[in-house]
This record gives structure tokens, sequence and C-alpha cells, in this order.
């Protein structure tokens, strides 16, 4: 199991405002993680703490502004196996591998010390901000953008089917014909310019052959899509666009990243953007993209066109 990264805007979303509360309470009277809080309000100008209504032992990190959480930090006994004899000041982050436990085990990446200078180090070390290019391959929002973007090829391949099996008067459904020799005889007087004499026909046979050329458009590995991150840089709104380069199986490549100013943006991203804008977190637009949250998007790229 990988580290999952964490949006700030999903902390404890799942959660009753009296958890919330109890969180709250709970870290501000917590001497010992206070005192690493403090420890890292001077190694992270600005740093942000938000306490973790799931374990109230501790409590995220991350910076104003950013959509993710660096990582947490926690203090307590953090062991799996054995009770420890003491206490221990925990950091969490993606950057850390503890091979003392499987990668299945949250401890997998945890560095732990009783010290809380050295987990300040420690802290130093490992937490950092995501980049734009981690983001992009964020394992949830990607899988979720490529499901639904694959609905509509699905939607069209069933439509397309049962178009067929109407034009053909017969089920292809259950007999799944790839190749039938009318049909493509058919495909051929329309190619030519053949004048059909039955008018309706002819109508459907242009309809069907618009379905299949449009369903034969899409990939089965979905469509090509850019990463588009909003944020604000030297007082200034700023673009990065990094292209997701599709593989057959596994994770996406990643491109070369671009950072524009907000008028050098390209009309085709900023168009899309401005769409994607008007629609809920986790919404497909066909041709347009997906959008992530408010700051965050993925738009088809102009090779799907």
């Amino acid at each position: 199991m990988s580290y999952s990264n964490i949006k700030v805007s999903e902390i404890n979303k799942k959660f009753d405002l009296d958890r919330h509360k109890l969180a709250r309470d709970n870290l501000a009277s917590n001497l010992d993680l206070q005192d690493f809080m403090k420890g890292l309000r001077r190694a992270f100008r600005g740093v942000l703490f938000t306490p973790c209504a799931n374990n109230m032992r501790m409590a995220y990190v991350h910076m104003p502004n950013d959509p993710y959480v660096m990582g947490y930090i926690g203090y307590g006994d953090f062991l799996t196996t054995t009770k420890a004899d003491q206490c221990s000041y925990v950091v969490s982050s993606r950057h850390i591998k503890n091979h003392k436990y499987a990668d299945y085990n949250d401890q997998h990446y945890m560095a732990m010390s009783v010290n809380v200078d050295t987990a300040v180090r420690n802290a130093k070390k490992y937490l950092r901000p995501l980049t734009t290019k981690d983001m992009a391959l964020d394992d949830q929002t990607e899988a979720d953008m490529r499901r639904k973007s694959k609905d509509t090829k699905s939607a069209m391949d069933v439509k397309r089917n049962n178009t067929l099996s109407d034009l053909l008067a017969k089920s292809n459904r259950e007999k799944k014909i790839e190749y039938n020799p009318m049909l493509e005889y058919m495909r051929t007087l329309v190619k030519v310019g053949h004048e059909f004499t039955d008018k309706e026909l002819e109508s459907e046979l242009l309809s069907y052959f618009k379905l299949e050329e449009d369903a034969n458009a899409i990939s089965n590995n979905g469509v090509d899509v850019d990463y588009v991150r909003i944020y604000e840089k030297y007082g200034k709104q700023v673009f990065d666009v990094v292209p997701l380069i599709r593989k057959e199986y596994g994770r996406s490549d990643i491109g070369n990243l671009t950072t524009y100013d907000k008028d050098k943006v390209p009309e085709d991203v900023m168009g899309k953007v401005s769409v994607l804008s008007m629609v809920e977190n986790g919404h497909w637009v066909d041709d347009v993209g997906y959008r992530v949250d408010a700051t965050m998007f993925y738009v088809t790229a102009q090779s799907n066109e």
C-alpha cells in the first residue's frame, strides 16, 4: 500500500462538529505536541497545524494556500507489536521509508524519536510541500478522473451497438458480430456518394457511421489530459500546466511542467478551466476535463481534438 496524499480540504471531513471541537481542545491541552509544534514554527515560517479528529495523538502539517498536507506529527506510543517504554515524537511523510515495517503499515512512513529536538530535525528533513507534478499524479484523484472520463466511451459503445442492432434488425449484442459484410457494403456505398432511394435507410446509415467514428475516436485508456494548478506567487496568479502521458497499464508518466502568468495561459487551457469552474468538485465534462477543486483541474489535451 502506497502513501496516501491528503488534501487539506478533506481533513476530518467525515466527522461532525463535536468531534472537531474535541480534537481542537485535545491538541490545545497536549503540552508535548504543543512543544513539538513550537519547534516547527521556528523551522517552517507560517506553518499551520490541523488536529486529527480520527486520532487525537496527531496533527496534520501544511502551509498556507497549499492544497495538500506535507504530512503529520504526533506524540505517543506508535509501536505495533510491543508497548513502548516511553512515548515518542513522530513525523509521518511520503519521503520516509522505515524498513522495520512493511509498506502496508502506517509506521513504514514514520520517523520516531523520544527527543523533541531530534523530532524537529526529522520534520525539517522529511516534511515538504507536494510539487505540481506530485499533485498531478495523486493516485486517488487521477483514478477518479480516468474512471469518469471512460464513462463516456462506455455509454457511446452501448449506443453504437444498440443502433447497429436496430439497423440490422437483429441482436448483435448477443452474437457479438465484429464484421458484417452487408454493413461494410453499405459503408462503401456511402463513401462513393451513392444516392439511396430509401432516404430513411440512408439517414440511419449516416447516423450510425458517425456514432461509430465518435466511439472509435475515444481510446480505451481514456483521453490525454493536462494537469492545471492555479496559485498565487509573488502577488500574481500563476498557472502550472503539466501533461499526463497515458500508459496502457499502471500510472501515467509526467511531462514537462510550464508555468504561465494568468494573461499568458494558452486560450484552450483557460477556456476549459473556465468551463470546469462552473461545475462541482469531482465532475467530468466531455471534451473539457475534470475539476478537482477551485484551484486544480485536469483538462483534455488538444491532441484529443
